[in-house]
């Protein structure tokens, strides 16, 4: 089991540091894209980045993640090579026809008008659903130290393109030619590692009743879940104006960094869990939630303190004094929304296990209602802070229902053994915050990035420091993690 949980960790590791790079990025894009230019082209760049998120999660029917559930751990290739490349002509054929009718919507009335960039748009639109069946091919297959390396080459690659494309006055449309670049790149990539694996083969659709049956109840849920995370970025646009969205975004996206662990635990854990459970081992499954939960508290409290402290000047230096100035009251409910998001993530293992995913779709569909209205309410009243406020409430409302629902289907609680250890944590935090308070009040944050790494460096040793004086970190902590690494 030490080599499962090793195994486990290096693919966290692998994914962990594939979202930093992603997340890095999208922060070093930020300037180029706001000091000295119009507001106006990162608000588009926003919009149309969300939007290549959310029309594949529609328009591909749910199929490509039916692949990690189908064929992941199949032995008969026949079966594989059928499922993949049935999904892979449906999610080509539908998008097709649907890619430039929802370029055209999204451009008309979300990205400032420009219709110069629907063509452009449109076939991104569809390479990125056509990529969806490669990505989740890979995953299913476990694949994932390549998954790993294509994602941080693709991102990588886009920042170099999108970047040089804006700093040579390319603009929007170079922006997004360079974008197209890349992603056509890792297309043909991802192709030829489903050719290379399972040949060229014309499917008979054998199964895709059963496929569309599994995937097309996803879609609700995951449209939820996508008016939750990124509506506010339409209806920003939509009441404000898209220059709103370009002050808005910088923000949501330095609150949003805890991601980078959310993301490799969610892509992980329903894997790794599922083959524990059947295995009949309930109590290694705990022993995983309890240590994954303590441990990503450990990280993910202080972090949305010290990100809402050092949000101002942080995002003077990565952005601009305008943008600083609008969106530095973003950073605290962004963070904390992410924090119960986390959590989330964790108990809804639980549900899964016990096959009652029933609850999850209703809790995504109460939240995305409760967002959306909240965002029509609170965005015409408050601004941008509105979006921020309602971001946070529809994640502590999806973390309150999934953590009731789980205490009710599992056996133990797994915050009854951390009580003690979330209130040293916490307190722990505030010296941390006190802290970087008093460096912030002492030192010009807004003039340096050095100014900023030492203040942060001071609030993570005192933190560090008071976790060993509380025992919350102690020389067993330590050698599991040396174990795990061996």
């Amino acid at each position: 089991m030490n080599s499962e949980r090793t195994l486990f960790i290096k693919h966290l590791g692998l994914l962990g540091l594939t979202n930093v790079v992603n997340t890095l990025i999208g922060i070093m894009l930020i300037p180029i894209f706001t000091k000295g230019r119009p507001l106006e082209d990162y608000g588009t760049w926003v919009q149309i980045n969300v939007s290549l998120t959310l029309i594949p999660g529609l328009t591909c029917l749910g199929l490509p993640y039916t692949l990690v559930r189908y064929i992941a751990g199949e032995k008969d290739k026949s079966k594989t090579r059928e499922a993949v490349y049935s999904i892979f002509f449906v999610v080509l054929a539908v998008n097709a026809v649907l890619a430039p009718l929802f370029a055209y919507l999204i451009i008309k009335y979300f990205g400032n008008n420009e219709l110069r960039l629907v063509p452009i748009f449109a076939i991104l639109l569809f390479i990125q659903a056509i990529s969806a069946v490669g990505w989740n091919y890979l995953r299913a297959l476990q694949k994932i130290r390549k998954y790993s390396i294509l994602m941080i080459l693709q991102n990588l690659l886009t920042g170099a393109g999108v970047g040089y494309a804006i700093v040579n006055g390319y603009g929007i449309y170079g922006a997004l030619l360079a974008l197209f670049a890349v992603r056509f790149l890792m297309l043909v990539i991802l192709l030829y590692e489903i050719v290379s694996d399972l040949g060229v083969y014309m499917p008979r659709f054998t199964y895709m009743k059963e496929f569309l049956r599994f995937g097309l109840p996803t879609i609700p849920g995951n449209l939820s879940a996508w008016i939750v995370s990124s509506s506010d970025r339409y209806l920003i646009g939509y009441y404000l104006g898209v220059k709103y969205v370009g002050y808005y975004n910088p923000a949501y996206s330095l609150g949003s960094l805890l991601n980078f662990i959310i993301g490799p635990l969610g892509f992980l854990l329903p894997a790794t869990l599922s083959k524990l459970y059947e295995e009949g081992k309930t109590d290694e499954v705990r022993l995983y939630l309890g240590y994954i939960l303590k441990y990503y508290l450990i990280i993910a409290i202080p972090a949305v303190f010290g990100l809402s402290i050092l949000a101002k000047p942080i995002l003077t230096i990565f952005s601009t004094q305008e943008i600083a100035e609008k969106s530095y009251l973003v950073v605290p409910f962004v963070a904390l929304g992410i924090l119960f998001w986390g959590l989330y993530t964790l108990f809804v293992q639980i549900i899964v296990l016990l096959k009652q995913t029933e609850n999850i779709g209703k809790i995504w569909m109460f939240s995305a209602f409760l967002n959306f209205v909240g965002n029509i309410i609170l965005i015409p009243k408050l601004g941008i802070i509105g979006a921020a406020i309602t971001t946070l409430i529809s994640y502590v409302t999806s973390f309150w229902y999934i953590w009731r629902i789980s205490c009710q289907l599992w056996s133990s609680n797994l915050f009854e053994n951390l009580k003690i250890s979330i209130l040293k944590v916490l307190f722990a935090t505030a010296v941390m915050s006190a802290v970087c308070i008093c460096c912030s009040l002492t030192l010009e944050l807004e003039t340096s990035l050095f100014q900023i790494f030492f203040t942060g460096s001071m609030g993570l040793l005192s933190y560090v420091t008071m976790l060993f004086l509380l025992r919350v970190l102690t020389r067993q902590d330590i050698e599991i993690v040396k174990r795990y690494f061996r």
